[in-house]
């Protein structure tokens, strides 16, 4: 998101009620009921490679919920009856019931497996392959610590 830094203030920023997620789409949709125009750029790829996050994902799924809720209350409340507004409410809370039962489901799977499972082998590390095309990094630690110019460099 690129902007004017005296644009996103006049709109106050993003709206720190939001735990996780949806705060921009909120900020999108202030910043067009503004005036701005938003522009995606399909050519610009961001690649996240890296989650440092330990947070379980129950957690950011209820957030995440609880966001969306947040996000057609604000504003939508008084555009859409209230009852369309309680069956997009009602499509979200599904959404998280079929993801949190997915995500307990594979916990549950994973734990009678690790349990009634024998003792793993040790395995020896697989040599690192390089991607065709791909030039090596000048210097041999770059590729013990994934260096992001590497990565770059690897790109189609």
């Amino acid at each position: 998101m690129m902007l004017p830094a005296e644009d996103y203030w006049a709109l106050e920023g993003m709206d720190e009620g939001y735990f996780l997620h949806v705060e921009d789409v909120d900020f999108c949709h202030r910043f067009r009921a503004a005036g701005g125009e938003i522009y995606f750029v399909s050519q610009v790829t961001v690649t996240h490679m890296l989650s440092t996050s330990e947070t379980a994902l129950l957690f950011i799924e209820w957030h995440k919920t609880r966001g969306f809720i947040r996000y057609f209350r604000k504003n939508f409340a008084g555009v859409y009856p209230p009852m369309f507004l309680f069956l997009v409410n009602a499509g979200v809370l599904a959404r998280f019931a079929l993801k949190a039962s997915k995500i307990l489901a594979h916990g549950l799977f994973h734990a009678l497996a690790v349990r009634g499972s024998p003792p793993r082998k040790e395995r020896r590390p697989r040599p690192r392959r390089q991607h065709a095309g791909c030039n090596p990094p000048a210097r041999p630690d770059a590729v013990r610590r994934k260096t992001y110019d590497h990565v770059a460099r690897c790109r189609p």
